[in-house]
């Protein structure tokens, strides 16, 4: 079986180069709005039991835990 190219496709299609810049572009991208969203402050309704312990049982089972998460989840 012969695979047959279209001039049109391979002018088409991307170059490395290309690629990699934009996947350079989208990576930091993403690092802005993980900070961002990492440094917003989000209210949480204490009033309800049932938010209580949702919260808890992530902060139990589901948080990754390093050495400056537990200073902040103190403060919590």
């Amino acid at each position: 079986m012969e695979v047959v190219k279209n001039e049109n496709e391979e002018a088409e299609m991307p170059k490395k180069s290309e690629l990699l810049a934009q996947h350079k572009e989208l990576m930091a991208k993403n690092e802005d709005l993980l900070k961002e969203m990492q440094s917003r402050e989000y209210a949480v309704d204490f009033k309800n039991k049932k938010v209580f312990d949702k919260l808890l049982k992530f902060l139990e089972k589901e948080a990754e835990w390093t050495h400056t998460t537990a200073a902040g989840l103190i403060m919590l």
